[in-house]
């Protein structure tokens, strides 16, 4: 499992190092940024015991994109509530016993 994930991880590099010769940078993403919650766009939260994360490059220093830095938030408090979720449709799994979904039976 862990060297189909390591053959993904370099698909995926290749594929970003590609498009970005063509098109320049792909990261982050276009979505509008007056949309977002600012600081999360920045902000390393460490859920994980111990503070060695903290000297990642990926939690200080200057963003990639040049609009700021990051920020090591070292004891993060959760956010949000419980969601409700309704139940997934039908198309988005099968069920135990029924088979698979099929979406146009009998087309090709």
């Amino acid at each position: 499992m862990n060297s189909r994930d390591i053959m993904h991880q370099n698909q995926w590099l290749a594929a970003i190092e590609e498009i970005e010769a063509i098109d320049g940078p792909i990261a982050p993403a276009s979505f509008p940024r007056e949309l977002t919650v600012e600081p999360a766009t920045r902000q390393f939260m460490n859920f994980s015991a111990g503070e060695e994360s903290s000297m990642g490059a990926w939690a200080n220093g200057p963003l990639p994109d040049g609009t700021g830095n990051f920020e090591y938030v070292p004891k993060p408090q959760a956010m949000g509530g419980i969601p409700v979720l309704n139940p997934p449709a039908d198309h988005q799994h099968s069920i135990p016993g029924t088979g698979p979904y099929v979406v146009k039976k009998g087309q090709l």
